[in-house]
């Protein structure tokens, strides 16, 4: 542990030297936590909160239940198309078949993934991209719908924030990290589920 901490450190000074040296503020896998130097900062531009630390998430909400598809202490994009794919993936190993539609941020909406959502005919309820134009009454009332029901992962992440122990990790160490939400979002889904049956 010791050996740890000393290399950690050594890090943490070459970092610093090199930023003072070439005069700028940032460097690559930049170190902010001596305890979790895992943990890269994450530019999120929120008023009160630029920049938060921890780990990364794409998640599906299907059915009122929240599935982890993607866990990185990386800053990645959330919405680049190998990540989708894999939300569709794991969908697919889960239900055995496609998902009739996608929904998320207008973030997701990028052609990449308009394009692959169209090769697998998966419908999308994304805004269209450009000039605004004209789309129909009836694709308007479909994409305003979705939305509402993309909404509900919102609730969901709040929930598991506030009575499930994501809002604060306290595995402090790297696999520890996603083994913590995941057993968060287990004991949330299981609540649902109890729910439903009784």
């Amino acid at each position: 542990e010791i050996e740890r901490q000393l290399q950690i450190a050594r890090k943490i000074f070459k970092q610093q030297q090199y930023m003072y040296k070439m005069n700028v503020h940032k460097v690559e896998d930049r170190i902010v936590s001596w305890w979790r130097e895992y943990v890269r900062p994450i530019k999120r531009g929120k008023p009160g909160r630029d920049v938060e630390f921890g780990p990364k998430v794409a998640l599906s909400h299907i059915n009122g239940f929240t599935f982890l598809d993607e866990f990185s202490h990386e800053n990645y994009s959330e919405a680049r198309k190998d990540i989708v794919e894999k939300q569709i993936n794991n969908y697919e190993e889960k239900f055995g078949k496609r998902p009739p539609a996608l929904i998320g941020d207008q973030l997701y909406g990028n052609q990449a993934n308009r394009k692959m959502l169209k090769e697998k005919n998966i419908r999308q309820a994304f805004k269209r991209l450009g000039r605004k134009g004209k789309d129909s009454k009836v694709q308007e009332q479909y994409i305003r719908r979705k939305q509402r029901e993309r909404n509900r992962i919102e609730g969901a992440i709040g929930n598991t924030k506030e009575h499930y122990g994501l809002r604060a990790i306290r595995y402090h160490y790297a696999d520890g990290s996603e083994m913590w939400v995941r057993l968060g979002l287990l004991g949330a889904n299981l609540k649902i589920a109890l729910a439903r049956v009784s």
